[in-house]
């Protein structure tokens, strides 16, 4: 990581990525980095971007950073840490404050100059679903856009720290959402092999998420490729039953169903699958 001491440019927008691991970047030089010495420095920055819509109050920054951890003095340990962060993000020296402070609370400066990859997606994905509702051509390019900027669960480094959960979800929500609405867009469209690429790469950020196998597997019989539509349905079937001991869904069953031309038993094949996991479980 280089100090950002040399930097000249007042202009250059600050990058923050959110989704699938953290990182803070000014052009090509990289902010972030992973020493156990800002470990609670960043933390501070996670907490303050995720609730950038509200003014957060010292209690509620000392409860997320220490936890129940023993500090001292934490208004002081606090006022150190963003004095830290402010250096670091270069807001004193180029005359533009990242983090604000009012009234006994502090909060991210949304007018700041920087691009965050939660607030793209956000703003995107609100302007395909209106795109959407009014039968728009342009909700389709918009979904595509919106999804682009999801690379993964936000914050996955913070586990699952209760702060976390209900913002982490709420995206995970919109994101699948849009998928689903793009997925729709595209049949209708009779894009089916991009329905496939589409549903492919949302299940590599989602792997459970039974939704986008069966929107997989219905493309992949409309495009006649049944024999790659059989093979999904095996490999989410036992994914679901060895990770997590559940039978396909119902939109699952009726995907399969399309597969062997709307007759025969699902259950067969879902008990086959089960014999053949326990047998390797027993090896």
């Amino acid at each position: 990581v280089r100090a950002v001491n040399g930097l000249q440019d007042p202009v250059e927008t600050l990058n923050i990525q959110m989704f699938g691991g953290f990182m803070v970047s000014r052009g090509d030089m990289v902010l972030t980095d992973a020493s156990r010495r800002s470990r609670r420095l960043w933390l501070l920055m996670k907490y303050l971007l995720v609730y950038r819509d509200r003014r957060v109050s010292v209690n509620s920054l000392v409860e997320a950073l220490w936890g129940e951890e023993e500090c001292l003095y934490p208004e002081r340990a606090l006022q150190n840490l963003v004095y830290r962060l402010r250096l670091l993000l270069g807001g004193g020296e180029r005359g533009e404050d990242y983090i604000l402070q009012s009234q006994g609370a502090y909060y991210w400066n949304n007018q700041a100059n920087c691009c965050i990859d939660m607030e793209q997606f956000e703003r995107t994905a609100e302007m395909a679903d209106r795109a959407y509702r009014r039968k728009e051509e342009t909700a389709e390019s918009l979904y595509r856009a919106a999804v682009s900027y999801y690379q993964g669960e936000l914050l996955p480094d913070c586990g699952y720290e209760e702060w976390i959960l209900a913002p982490r979800n709420r995206y995970k929500e919109l994101y699948l959402r849009s998928v689903k609405r793009l997925t729709e867009l595209l049949q209708q469209s009779q894009q089916l092999e991009t329905v496939v690429q589409v549903c492919t790469e949302a299940a590599r950020f989602e792997p459970y998420e039974e939704s986008l196998y069966a929107a997989k597997i219905d493309a992949l019989v409309d495009m006649g490729k049944i024999a790659q539509a059989r093979t999904e349905y095996e490999n989410i079937s036992q994914l679901l039953y060895r990770d997590l001991g559940v039978k396909p869904s119902p939109a699952l069953e009726k995907a399969f169903q399309r597969i062997r031309g709307g007759g025969g038993s699902v259950q067969m094949d879902v008990d086959t699958i089960e014999r053949m996991i326990s047998g390797n479980d027993v090896e």
